[in-house]
């Protein structure tokens, strides 16, 4: 079965934000798996890479990430403690900003370690 387009899934997450604010976030792919014998990751920073080189053409250039801090949950001042963005790309189109993010923990432990690839959007309030 063919995967959605980030475009796609982009336009789906604006529309669910249409009647509210905050933000909205799917994740398109995950890994979990030991770090003693890693396995492969299934490709997700290629499929990030991908998705960052089609929205570039269907939104536009890439954008500072750091216009992504306090805005975007786990960015800047949001930080989290347990995991950070190991690959991060930002959008911004009509009113919103979109992301593109690969989640990793901050410390992995040798039994278990993931990572999330994560397409988001926020409303830009500025």
């Amino acid at each position: 079965m063919p995967h959605p387009s980030a475009t796609q899934v982009m336009d789906e997450l604006i529309t669910e934000l249409a009647d509210g604010s905050g933000v909205r976030e799917r994740v398109i792919q995950e890994h979990v798996g030991s770090i003693v014998h890693p396995a492969p990751d299934g490709g997700i920073h290629e499929r990030a890479d991908a998705a960052v080189q089609e929205l570039r053409r269907s939104w536009g250039p890439t954008a500072d990430p750091n216009r992504a801090d306090g805005i975007v949950p786990g960015r800047g001042k949001q930080a989290s403690e347990s995991e950070f963005d190991g690959y991060f790309a930002l959008f911004r189109r009509d009113g919103f900003w979109g992301y593109v993010r690969v989640r990793v923990p901050e410390t992995d432990t040798p039994e278990r370690a993931y990572k999330r690839l994560v397409f988001g959007i926020v409303r830009d309030t500025t």
